[in-house]
């Protein structure tokens, strides 16, 4: 493996950890205190590193032919 590969699993393990710890904040009663416009990104926020993921996920697929 490489050392890029290497970063991209990490990038996405990193993501993968930081995506939980959104998930479990959006899920609590602070998020619902906040404004809905926060609420708003922060949804939309969780909703774009998810996809994320999924194409740092993709990648990785292929590295193994």
């Amino acid at each position: 493996m490489t050392d890029w590969q290497e970063r991209v699993i990490n990038e996405k393990d990193e993501l993968d950890a930081k995506l939980l710890k959104l998930r479990a904040f959006i899920g609590g009663p602070t998020f619902t205190g906040l404004c809905r416009e926060d609420q708003y990104l922060l949804t939309k926020q969780v909703g774009i590193m998810s996809e994320y993921f999924t194409l740092l996920a993709l990648r990785i697929e292929r590295f193994t032919p």
